[in-house]
């Protein structure tokens, strides 16, 4: 079995945008080329949704992640979603 760490993640989020959508994309990315045969492997472990004042949403998570799966390349993965407007993401 892999070993796992956990990933802090904060997302902001244009206003009206489906948060489940992002949650999906986040749990179950795409495979890269050089990983198809490895399964992703990303849980979401906690979670808090927020609405800020301007009408955009935070997404407060902590991610279980297998050790391969770099705090850098979480933080790319989730910038390339559409409707993300900032990431900070924080190794625990």
């Amino acid at each position: 079995m892999l070993n796992k760490h956990e990933i802090s993640v904060k997302i902001i989020m244009e206003p009206n945008y489906v948060l489940t959508e992002v949650i999906q994309k986040i749990e179950g990315r795409p495979m890269t080329e050089q990983r198809k045969t490895r399964k992703p492997g990303r849980a979401i472990r906690r979670m808090k949704i927020k609405d800020l004042d301007d009408g955009r949403q935070l997404i407060d998570m902590v991610l279980s992640a297998p050790d391969h799966d770099y705090a850098t390349e979480i933080y790319y993965d989730v910038k390339k979603i559409e409707h993300v407007m900032s990431v900070e993401v924080e190794q625990l």
